[in-house]
């Protein structure tokens, strides 16, 4: 929380870029749920351009392929009534934050500075990743429907597989227990190449 907050995708990739070499010694696979598959879509294109390990796995969830224009309203620069009507809608902030003074007041610079990353996102064209790509979703996701989870199918080379569990937008927390079967199914190659 001291960290300051990324606004914009270019420096939060190049500070992760700086910092994550000594962990990519082993294969590894990158995960990221909504903005966070993003962020994992763009650091797994860095890693590429400057001579990096890549993952063996990219696994994005709950967002729209990178080439597809975001179907809703910016919200990151609402003001803050109308902004914390928009996070009740989305339904991925705990009611307990919502609902309290001080920690909205810790948390909303934090999900603001997420949102006008995911929001002010411009799309550029590169070759597509020569690794497997895994898209997961809601089947009742209202922001992310089963074409733009299919669409993510452009950025690979490689195998791609775009599989829909029970739940909206934030299904990982109302079907746990088969998205962690799925991950472990996916994730099992890389384990025999350690």
């Amino acid at each position: 929380m001291r960290e300051p907050a990324h606004q914009r995708i270019g420096p939060l990739i190049a500070e992760l870029i700086e910092t994550l070499p000594p962990d990519l010694d082993r294969p590894f696979a990158i995960f990221g749920h909504s903005f966070g598959a993003l962020v994992a879509f763009e650091l797994t294109r860095a890693l590429r351009q400057v001579g990096l390990p890549s993952p063996k796995l990219l696994i994005v969830s709950g967002r729209v392929a990178p080439q597809l224009p975001l179907r809703r309203r910016p919200i990151h620069a609402l003001p803050d009534a109308e902004f914390r009507d928009e996070l009740r809608r989305l339904d991925g902030t705990p009611r307990a934050v919502l609902d309290h003074q001080e920690l909205m007041g810790l948390y909303t610079p934090i999900i603001r500075a997420d949102l006008a990353v995911n929001e002010s996102y411009d799309y550029r064209d590169e070759p597509p990743l020569d690794i497997p790509l895994l898209a997961l979703g809601g089947l009742d996701d209202t922001l992310v429907s089963r074409d733009d989870l299919a669409a993510w199918s452009d950025q690979t080379r490689n195998r791609f597989e775009c599989l829909s569990f029970p739940g909206g937008h934030f299904f990982l927390q109302s079907s746990t227990p088969d998205l962690l079967a799925t991950l472990t199914r996916a994730l099992l190659p890389l384990q025999e190449t350690l």
